[in-house]
């Protein structure tokens, strides 16, 4: 498939859409209510059809059983990495309130439940927290990415703290996944979504891969109890290093 008929995809899936946004999501409010299983098997078919156009193949390890709503974490590459965890997992992302402002996509990120918060605003995380509780309590898991930023996959970022007040808060379990790309070359090259490259600039370089591959590892679950913000931020950085390292060397 060539590149523009790639786009050209991506860019009618985009418009699919805003069709299943007005027709199934239009009238919910995710901050009161949690999807129903036909809402969250459309999320999971929207996030499934942008992988297909990309011609990416998703290897996962994790395991998805659970008992109880739990706080993913993960380290940060590419726009691709929430495509990539939704693919697997029916949850709610945390995310910086820039997107909030991308024409088309922020509508749809809304109304997909993603819970917005303005970066280094420490007086949101009481805001962020009571919102996620309200999450946990209709039974639904949240995930973000604790290094802030996007980086070229070699090896994890310094960890902040201030989000992992969430887990303390709730008493959540936290679980660290851990991505990494394969686009020819491993770690991939040409994917990163870092530096000042623009989204249309990475588009672009994506949709020029012929195939790629995604591993999605997981981490040691950790738990919260008696745990400050930084010993949890210390031990997820911890795991995901490990299990990348590990990755590397299969």
């Amino acid at each position: 498939m060539t590149r523009i008929f790639k786009i050209i995809r991506l860019f009618g899936h985009v418009i699919t859409g805003f069709y299943l946004y007005i027709r199934y999501f239009y009238r919910t409010n995710p901050e009161l209510q949690g999807f129903s299983s036909h809402q969250l098997a459309l999320i999971k078919q929207w996030f499934d059809h942008i992988l297909n156009i990309l011609n990416i193949k998703v290897i996962s390890s994790l395991n998805m059983a659970t008992d109880k709503p739990k706080i993913y974490v993960s380290n940060h590459i590419s726009w691709l990495d929430i495509i990539v965890i939704g693919h697997i997992l029916s949850l709610r992302f945390i995310a910086k309130s820039e997107i909030a402002n991308w024409p088309m996509i922020s509508r749809l990120a809304a109304k997909s439940g993603t819970i917005f918060i303005r970066r280094g605003k420490i007086s949101d995380l009481t805001k962020i927290s009571q919102r996620v509780k309200q999450v946990m309590s209709l039974n639904e898991s949240v995930a973000f990415f604790p290094e802030g930023k996007t980086s070229e996959g070699h090896s994890i970022l310094p960890i902040y703290s201030g989000l992992f007040q969430v887990a303390i808060d709730t008493g959540a379990n936290v679980i660290p996944l851990i991505l990494s790309y394969d686009d020819g070359c491993y770690p991939a090259k040409k994917l990163p979504f870092v530096g000042e490259q623009s989204f249309m600039a990475n588009v672009w370089a994506v949709t020029g891969v012929k195939r790629i591959k995604v591993y999605l590892d997981c981490g040691q679950e950790i738990s919260p109890e008696s745990k400050t913000r930084k010993v949890i931020a210390n031990e997820v950085s911890q795991k995901m290093s490990a299990v990348l390292l590990k990755r590397f060397a299969s």
